[in-house]
C-alpha cells in the first residue's frame, strides 16, 4: 500500500494520521474502496449485457472515431462493411457475438473467394466497433470477444521490367494514362496521389512536381524532380488549364476517379492482364536503388517512412541473384591472386628490409585483411625476426619480435 494508491482510490486520509494502527485501518478502507468500484464495474456490465445492442448501431460510432483521428480510408471502408461485414453482422446483437459465429463467418466469406488478409481486415474494423462501445460511459458492449488473426499470404512481389513498360507506354491510346504512366514508373507515386494533382503544384521553370502535406497517404509533403520524359508529357497535360484544374483529366477537363477499365483494357493490350498498377510503385523503387540512388533518396521520392516496407518493395529477382554470383566470384579470384602474390614476396626472405619494403607489405595485407588466412600473413610480417648489422666490422646477429616503431628506430 502507498500514499499514491489510496489518493487514487479517494481514500482520504486524516492530517495528523492519529490512529490506533493506521497501515492496517487505511488499508482496510482501500480494499473496501475497490470492491466498491468493482461492483460498480460489474453492475454497469450486466445492464449493458442485458441490453441489446446492434453491432450496425457502432457503425456511426466508428465513423466518428475516424473523423476525430482524420483518417482518409472512412469511404473505402463503408463501402466494405455494407458489401460483407453489415450483412452477416449487422442484426447481431453486439454482447452475444460467440465463436462459433466467427468461425462461421470465416468458412463463408473463404467460400467466396476472400483471402486471410481481407478478413484480417474485415475482424479489425468489428473488433475497432465493439471496443469503442466498451469504452463507452456508459458501456454499450459488455466484453469483446477474441478474433484470432489469420495467416496471410505473403506480400506481392510484382513488378514491371523496363520491356514490358515500352509495351505498355505504346499501346496506351489515351494521352492522360500514358503521362501517368510514366510519373507513376520513375517516381512511385501512388495512384490517390496521381489523381489529386493539380496544375498548381506542378512547376515548370524548376521542373518539380509538389505533393503538399496531408494530401499524401501519411500526410508528409514531397517533391521530385522530373525527368525530361516526364516533364515533356506533363508539359502538355497542363497545356491551357487553369491552377485548381487536375493535372490528368480526361478530353473535356473532367476528375478522373476510377480508371480501372482504361487499365485493364492497357494491361491485356500488352499481354500482362494480372499487372496491377500499384506494381509500378515497386518498379520504381526497385529501379531507384539499381541505379545506385541513395537508399535515403529513393525513400524521400517514394514516400515510404519505414525500411521494412522499403524493402519489401524493394523486388529481387532472378537476375540478381545471377548478378551476385558473379561478383562474389570475381571478388573470390582478386583475393586468390593478392594472397598468391602475398606468399610469394614473403617466401623469397631478403638479408635486410627497407622501411619501403616493410610498409609496402604492411599495405598489401591491410586490402585482404578479410581473409582468414591474410590475418596470418599480417601476423608473419609484424613478429618475423631479421638480422640487423649492428655497423661496420662488427657483427651482432639479434633474433627478436619486431614492432613497427622498433623497426623504425633501427632502420632510421
Amino acid at each position: 500500500m502507498t500514499w499514491k494508491k489510496l489518493k487514487d482510490a479517494g481514500v482520504k486520509v486524516p492530517g495528523n494520521t492519529k490512529l490506533n494502527n493506521p497501515g492496517k485501518q487505511l488499508a482496510e478502507e482501500l480494499y473496501r474502496s475497490r470492491r466498491a468500484n468493482r461492483h460498480d464495474r460489474e453492475k454497469t456490465a450486466a445492464i449493458a449485457a442485458r441490453s441489446v445492442v446492434r453491432v450496425e448501431d457502432l457503425v456511426d460510432v466508428l465513423r466518428k472515431d475516424y473523423a476525430k483521428r482524420g483518417r482518409k480510408t472512412w469511404d473505402h471502408l463503408e463501402a466494405r462493411l455494407k458489401r460483407n461485414v453489415i450483412p452477416f453482422w449487422g442484426r447481431k446483437d453486439a454482447n452475444a457475438i460467440t465463436t462459433e459465429d466467427i468461425d462461421s463467418y470465416i468458412s463463408r466469406r473463404s467460400e467466396g473467394g476472400a483471402t486471410a488478409g481481407t478478413l484480417n481486415r474485415e475482424f479489425s474494423a468489428l473488433r475497432r466497433m465493439l471496443n469503442l462501445g466498451y469504452r463507452e460511459t456508459p458501456p454499450r458492449v459488455a466484453r469483446v470477444p477474441y478474433f484470432e488473426r489469420l495467416k496471410e499470404a505473403l506480400p506481392r512481389q510484382g513488378f514491371v521490367t523496363e520491356d514490358v513498360y515500352l509495351t505498355l507506354r505504346g499501346n496506351a491510346s489515351e494521352f492522360w494514362l500514358k503521362s501517368m504512366l510514366a510519373t507513376a514508373y520513375d517516381f512511385g507515386f501512388r495512384k490517390s496521389e496521381l489523381l489529386g494533382l493539380r496544375v498548381s503544384q506542378i512547376d515548370l521553370t524548376d521542373r518539380t512536381i509538389k505533393l503538399n502535406r496531408g494530401e499524401t497517404k501519411n500526410d508528409a509533403a514531397r517533391t521530385v524532380v522530373m525527368t525530361a520524359d516526364v516533364l515533356a508529357l506533363i508539359t502538355l497535360c497542363v497545356q491551357g488549364k487553369k491552377p485548381q484544374d487536375w493535372v490528368f483529366s480526361r478530353g473535356d477537363n473532367s476528375e478522373i476517379k476510377d480508371f480501372r477499365k482504361s487499365w485493364e483494357n492497357l494491361c491485356a493490350a500488352a499481354g500482362v492482364p494480372d499487372l496491377l498498377f500499384h506494381d509500378l510503385r515497386r518498379s520504381a523503387v526497385r529501379n531507384m536503388i539499381r541505379r545506385g540512388i541513395p537508399e535515403v533518396v529513393a525513400m524521400r521520392i517514394s514516400g515510404h517512412k519505414t525500411r521494412s516496407v522499403f524493402d519489401r518493395y524493394n523486388i529481387v529477382d532472378q537476375a540478381d541473384l545471377a548478378s551476385a554470383a558473379v561478383k562474389i566470384q570475381a571478388g573470390r579470384d582478386t583475393d586468390k591472386k593478392l594472397t598468391q602474390r602475398l606468399r610469394c614476396q614473403l617466401s623469397q626472405r631478403p638479408a635486410r628490409y627497407s622501411k619501403y619494403h616493410y610498409f609496402l607489405n604492411l599495405q598489401c595485407v591491410a586490402r585482404v585483411a578479410k581473409l582468414a588466412d591474410a590475418r596470418d600473413l599480417k601476423s608473419r610480417v609484424l613478429n618475423r625476426t631479421y638480422r640487423f648489422n649492428s655497423g661496420p666490422g662488427h657483427h651482432l646477429s639479434s633474433a627478436f619480435s619486431i614492432s613497427s616503431g622498433d623497426f623504425m628506430k633501427r632502420n632510421s
